[in-house]
């Protein structure tokens, strides 16, 4: 075979879900034709695709010093350092991937996607950005930006950029309509929002959150048909979109995200689940996010038997490190400015509950396998610090108030609590 033959014949089984099938016939290949760029940028995606990340980044780099024009490369090998929590890395290389030159719209909004999913969102809006100036059509760049900056708070900027995008340039594009209508309601000028949302023909409504909020405006005994309509139509899109039908009053303890969100990306499983704003120190909580990652099986709810899996012991460097982070991370309480999305709840807007919960689990597996004494008392004395002083912000008889006890009352010894209170 050539190289075309084998690149056509590996790409066909990576596609089939056969990706060490795929592995193994790219190295056939490249064994034959160890120069081919093709052959190079198949095997460095098929790495990606077995989640061998650090295999995958030297031969991108190879890849790159041949060949600096490959974008797609820039491309994978930003997907490989953002899957080893190297968020600086990953950046530069989309920059580099998101260049001028590059003028494929499609490929730089999966650049923004690719960011968007790591929380990367003011990057994201720079790839956004890129694609709408080569195709100002793009429909799914304008909500990709004006998504990126509602989850950094900047939601009349948001409406502001979709406005452009719903009035001039995309008009008919009903999922604009949708989202844009869903900021106003969010910005408080509801009269707009349900204006906008009316142009919507009922059978191209996708988003239950925008139904639901046009049903908040209908005079039902008025219009009581049309009501009927709505009614089916939130349903059955939120049955299409996974979304369990919410009862008439949740438990004050449910810290499920109220955030109900238009049709914008979903964010990948992570063990950080905070809201849709970015939180001013997100750097902190990806750091954790990372060790989170390599350290449990899987994310799960601490219910239950649904309880913290590790794949990997910690060691007292690592624990120490994570009550660091942590600390850091709760002593830029309470995370959002005055006026910005989530200001007006930061426990639950800022994903604190599952950064301390992970926290909890590392703290007390590490004191179970090596003794109770062997934590530095000067890192859990800045932790047992911030959690003191944040104690009376939190609402009580509530999951997150429950999670900060048990966390409170697991660093705290007769010591600590001497010391800080002299």
């Amino acid at each position: 075979m050539n190289s075309s033959e084998y690149e056509e014949k590996a790409r066909g089984l990576l596609f089939d879900g056969r990706p060490d099938e795929a592995l193994s016939l790219f190295g056939e290949g490249l064994k034959k034709f160890p120069e081919d760029p093709e052959l190079l940028m198949g095997r460095g995606m098929t790495l990606l695709a077995l989640k061998k990340f650090i295999l995958a980044i030297p031969l991108f780099n190879e890849l790159l010093d041949k060949h600096p024009e490959r974008t797609d490369a820039y491309q994978g090998l930003a997907e490989a350092y953002l899957s080893l929590g190297k968020m600086e890395n990953a950046i530069k290389a989309v920059r580099k991937a998101c260049g001028p030159e590059e003028k494929d719209a499609d490929f730089l909004h999966g650049l923004g996607h690719m960011l968007y999913s790591h929380r990367l969102f003011e990057e994201a809006e720079q790839c956004y950005r890129r694609a709408i100036e080569e195709d100002r059509a793009h429909g799914h760049a304008w909500i990709g930006l004006a998504s990126s900056l509602h989850r950094r708070g900047l939601i009349d900027e948001a409406i502001s950029e979709l406005s452009e995008a719903v009035y001039d340039r995309l008009p008919g594009f009903w999922e604009a309509y949708s989202y844009l209508g869903c900021l106003l309601f969010d910005a408080g000028r509801d009269e707009e929002a349900n204006t906008l949302l009316k142009k919507i023909p009922l059978d191209e409504l996708r988003d239950p959150t925008a139904v639901k909020r046009l049903l908040s405006f209908l005079d039902i005994e008025k219009y009581p048909e049309r009501g009927k309509v709505l009614e089916e139509i939130a349903e059955r899109a939120g049955i299409a979109l996974g979304i369990e039908k919410t009862p008439e009053k949740e438990p004050e303890d449910n810290y499920k995200e109220d955030f109900d969100g238009p049709a914008i990306p979903k964010l990948v499983d992570q063990f950080w689940q905070s809201d849709p704003t970015l939180v001013p120190d997100t750097e902190t909580a990806l750091k954790l996010e990372h060790i989170f990652t390599n350290t449990f099986q899987k994310t799960c709810n601490f219910s239950g038997e649904d309880k913290p899996e590790f794949k990997n012991s910690p060691d007292i460097d690592l624990c120490e490190h994570v009550i660091d982070l942590l600390a850091e991370f709760l002593e830029a309480y309470p995370w959002f400015k005055k006026g910005s999305w989530g200001s007006d709840r930061p426990w639950r807007a800022s994903g604190a509950q599952s950064l301390m919960s992970y926290s909890l689990a590392i703290i007390r597996k590490t004191k179970a396998d090596l003794g109770k004494s062997s934590i530095d008392s000067r890192k859990l004395k800045r932790l047992f610090t911030v959690l003191d002083k944040l104690g009376p912000t939190i609402t009580e008889v509530t999951r997150m108030h429950a999670i900060w006890l048990l966390l409170w009352f697991e660093i705290t010894n007769e010591g600590l609590r001497e010391e800080t209170d002299s």
